[in-house]
């Protein structure tokens, strides 16, 4: 075939990619997944204060309080980003199990490598090569329940009015986070899947305009965000002051007290509304879940935080150094798990197993429809 022949071959087959039937590649909107990674960042910080001690000691109690007090918000973020895609989803064998699959790996890949060196046992290797039913990560276990539940979910909410859906929608809420906020009960009924259901169903509900509870002026649904969450930073460092620590530690660790659940679905009733597109930060939202799979593994955190990044150091430094530093730990801790995450899913993570047909063939045995 000589070159004047091929080139009308060449000119045809441009033409035909570039017509309707062939459109080019999209880059998905960024904006749920800038927010992914901002709820990434802000659960980092909690782990280096909690797990660093700095919220219970030093002179930097304030501070310690100011970067945690958004993980919690993050973690509400988390679930209602989940939430929103699913509600359209037909019910996937596929999507838990590569979910499952990256949690063990991580889970058990730790453990092994910490009992090799003597910092693990026997039953930390058992509990971590099953860590959905033994709650290694106390946020994956209920969400992996979400998933086998949404369905479920969908069907009956797709069969209610949307005044049924307002009635549960605030029933739940009372429920799961009024009543616990205003008695300050840190588990309501013992099991979080009550608060990711919670969530669930506002992201339903916002999605099916069954409640219409947005500014329309978008950088209103931002403003209501930030105050209630500084709001509920400046109780926090009252109650503190006053020595009510009950009180003051509700705010900061519980996902569905008030405030953080006004603060999550305002920031994200903001972020839904923000429509750009980035190739970069969908790609570092991808290893997200790893930063927290690694560095909040059950056999390594309180090591990894007082041992080696040797938090206590920064306890009685001046407020600047210490958010200086404190800020610079959490990134740096950022960066490194996306890094080990990317290395691990281009090399390691390829010769895994796919889903077992026969796991597919039961999908489709039930083939369970919404």
């Amino acid at each position: 075939l000589s070159l004047h022949d091929a080139l009308p071959i060449y000119n045809n087959f441009l033409s035909m990619m570039q017509s309707p039937n062939f459109p080019p590649p999209t880059v998905r909107s960024s904006n749920f997944e800038l927010l992914r990674i901002f709820c990434m960042l802000s659960i980092v910080a909690v782990h280096y204060v909690w797990h660093g001690g700095s919220a219970a000691s030093g002179s930097n109690i304030a501070a310690a309080y100011f970067l945690g007090n958004f993980a919690q918000i993050g973690v509400a973020c988390f679930v209602l980003i989940g939430a929103w895609f699913l509600i359209d989803k037909e019910f996937s064998i596929t999507r838990i199990f590569n979910l499952s699959k990256q949690i063990t790996f991580y889970s058990l890949s730790i453990a092994l490598l910490l009992f090799i060196i003597g910092m693990a046992s026997y039953t930390d290797i058992i509990k971590n090569a099953m860590p959905i039913i033994f709650k290694r990560y106390w946020f994956l276990t209920p969400y992996v329940f979400l998933l086998f539940l949404h369905p479920f979910l969908n069907y009956v909410l797709n069969a209610c009015s949307k005044k049924q859906i307002r009635f549960l929608c605030i029933s739940l809420f009372i429920a799961v986070s009024v009543i616990p906020t205003i008695f300050i009960v840190t588990d309501p009924f013992g099991f979080n899947i009550f608060r990711f259901i919670l969530l669930y169903l506002i992201a339903y509900a916002i999605k099916k305009e069954c409640i219409r509870i947005e500014f329309k002026n978008n950088l209103l649904n931002f403003i209501t965000s930030i105050t209630v969450a500084f709001g509920m930073y400046s109780l926090s460092l009252l109650a503190l002051r006053w020595n009510y620590t009950d009180f003051a530690s509700l705010y900061p660790k519980q996902m569905s007290s008030v405030p953080v659940m006004i603060s999550s679905v305002y920031l994200f009733l903001g972020i839904k509304h923000l429509t750009f597109k980035s190739n970069f930060i969908n790609k570092l939202s991808a290893h997200t879940l790893a930063v927290y799979l690694i560095s909040e593994h059950t056999c390594l955190f309180k090591w990894f935080w007082t041992d080696i990044l040797r938090t206590d150091k920064l306890w009685n430094a001046g407020i600047f150094e210490y958010l200086g530093y404190s800020s610079l730990i959490i990134l740096s801790v950022f960066v490194s798990c996306i890094l080990i995450d990317y290395i691990i899913k281009n090399t390691i993570y390829k010769i895994l197993p796919n889903t077992p047909k026969f796991l597919i063939n039961i999908e489709h045995y039930f083939k369970i429809k919404t």
